[in-house]
């Protein structure tokens, strides 16, 4: 398979595609009823940007037989990657991988399409999967390659990933030197490895900015809707437009589906299917093990730590100089608290399956605490403020500590960060 792929590559980048097609048709010729000649085909109308040909020829390919080698899943998730539809690219490249855990190509397949994935939470898996493509094949060029690109899907700040990433990428140009890919991500990488490093000192700053300005740009620009559509007018001066607010989140999520509408189109794929796909590459992937639970568990609690400033932070702002607010003000938070519960609930449910919320909860403590810790603070703020509590140090303290634990966010996305570089950097090879 190795030189027929090369063959068509090294065609389709001199722009010979009907040679490459003449090409792979002697390979049908000579491999009748094997998927190999059909994604051939499929990788050629890749090259000639025919998104919905080269599905069409991948599903016929993968049809052919109830079990496909490793190989081919790892070309079909190649050829995912070059489509821009990384979920089908991982999907195929775990399932390369798990088939034969021996092969290096499946390993390279899912590292690579890992690292190009755009929502950038893939990472570790990238990685995990590109050293023990490395250690089955010490001598390829394409498994440092893959290598060089999961360490380089890392932040900026990583600065050692950074120094690895590209030495790996210089290894994979000595094994290759004519490989115009490799080429290409070494001219990438080199020009900018030493000017982005420092931008790591601001990630801390720049969020907290960034919640900051965007919190008050996101409030007024909820009053402006409101007055626009002329609504809410006889609210209290100063009081923030709530109908406004929930039309401009209304807003910007039919904004971001249409975006991801039109991008799903392009990569010639149907949006339910797409959304189906990814749902089962989140399960497969993200619950495969304990392990893999615990990084997503841990960096869900980042969330929840949020949850209490959002809710019920300007409710004790607001209450700081002694004043609560009425007791039907307090019903608003409370309602929020009772209804992003059961919409992240539910929405855990539908994406990872059922009990996947409570063996998140029994495999991470940290989890667990953040979450007991998130509904004391806002239940424990809502019943002051019913109670009509007056004591200013009571509310002072309340709103130091909604923020406190707003920081304390940070930590369980630092211990993420480090579980994830933990399982990342394993690789270990799957004993026969």
């Amino acid at each position: 398979m190795s030189d027929e792929l090369g063959q068509v590559i090294d065609l389709c980048d001199r722009g010979s595609f009907a040679e490459a097609s003449a090409l792979v048709r002697r390979v049908g010729v000579e491999r009748p009823g094997e998927p190999l000649p059909l994604l051939l085909q499929a990788l050629i109308h890749t090259r000639q940007a025919d998104a919905r040909t080269a599905r069409e020829l991948i599903e016929r390919a993968m049809n052919l037989t109830s079990s496909p080698g490793s190989d081919c899943l790892a070309l079909a998730s190649m050829i995912f990657r070059e489509l821009g539809d990384t979920t089908q690219g991982i999907s195929y490249g775990l399932r390369a991988s798990t088939s034969n855990p021996h092969d290096w190509r499946g390993h390279v397949a899912l590292a690579r399409a890992a690292a190009a994935n755009q929502l950038r939470g893939h990472q570790h898996e990238a990685e995990r999967a590109a050293r023990r493509a490395v250690a089955l094949a010490p001598g390829e060029a394409t498994a440092y390659l893959a290598l060089g690109e999961a360490l380089r899907a890392y932040p900026p700040q990583r600065i050692g990933t950074c120094k690895e990433g590209v030495e790996a990428l210089e290894r994979a140009a000595e094994l290759a030197p004519g490989n115009a890919e490799i080429q290409k991500a070494l001219a990438e990488v080199r020009p900018g490895k030493e000017s982005t490093a420092w931008l790591g000192c601001l990630a801390l700053p720049a969020v907290i900015a960034l919640f900051v300005a965007g919190h008050r740009l996101f409030e007024m620009a909820g009053d402006g809707i409101a007055h626009l559509l002329k609504i809410d007018q006889n609210r209290p001066e100063g009081e923030q437009s709530i109908p406004g607010l929930l039309i401009l989140v209304a807003i910007v999520a039919v904004v971001w589906s249409l975006v991801r509408l039109v991008r799903i189109k392009r990569r010639g794929d149907r949006p339910q299917v797409a959304i189906g796909r990814r749902k089962a590459l989140s399960r497969d992937l993200h619950l495969a093990d304990e392990e893999s639970l615990r990084i997503v568990a841990t960096t869900a609690a980042a969330v929840v730590c949020m949850a209490p400033f959002v809710l019920t932070g300007s409710l004790a702002a607001e209450a700081a100089d002694g004043t609560p607010l009425s007791a039907g003000s307090t019903l608003l938070p409370l309602a929020g608290a009772i209804a992003v519960s059961v919409v992240g609930w539910s929405a855990v449910r539908w994406w990872f399956g059922p009990g996947q919320v409570q063996r998140a909860l029994r495999v991470s403590r940290i989890l667990r605490g953040c979450l007991l810790t998130s509904y004391v603070i806002v239940v424990g703020t809502v019943l002051l403020s019913w109670a009509e509590v007056s004591d200013k140090a009571v509310w002072t303290a309340l709103m130091v500590l909604h923020f406190v634990w707003f920081i304390t966010g940070l930590g369980p996305l630092i211990i993420a960060a480090r579980l994830a570089r933990r399982r990342g950097r394993s690789g270990r090879i799957p004993p026969e």
